[in-house]
């Protein structure tokens, strides 16, 4: 667990939080998409330094697309406010389309490099 299956015995270290996007801009970096929110939103793992060192850091980074605009998909906490033993209320209904959006970059980027 936490080598590298190259056999390089080279272990990762992924950086959670406090990533410096100022530090990425300009960059040319390799990312892999985990996570799509709603169709202008993506949770991307970004890995690799400009060359690609066997070593580099890793970062969990929030993206969102330029110029795309689309309707928000609620998303409702496990247990949320619910009493004890009551089943937790459904989420609010998506936006017009949203659900369509998000469906749309899914199929296009999701765990896919980007």
């Amino acid at each position: 667990v936490g080598q590298d299956p190259a056999g390089l015995g080279a272990t990762r270290r992924v950086q959670w939080t406090g990533c410096d996007a100022a530090a990425l801009a300009g960059t040319s970096r390799r990312a892999l998409v985990e996570h799509v929110r709603d169709g202008s939103y993506l949770r991307c793992l970004v890995y690799g330094g400009p060359e690609d060192a066997p070593h580099a850091d890793m970062a969990v980074v929030g993206v969102r697309l330029a110029g795309v605009r689309c309707g928000r998909v609620p998303f409702a906490p496990a247990g949320g406010d619910a009493p004890a033993g009551a089943p937790p209320p459904p989420p609010p209904p998506a936006e017009p389309f949203a659900l369509q959006a998000k469906h749309f970059v899914e199929a296009r980027l999701l765990h896919r490099e980007a």
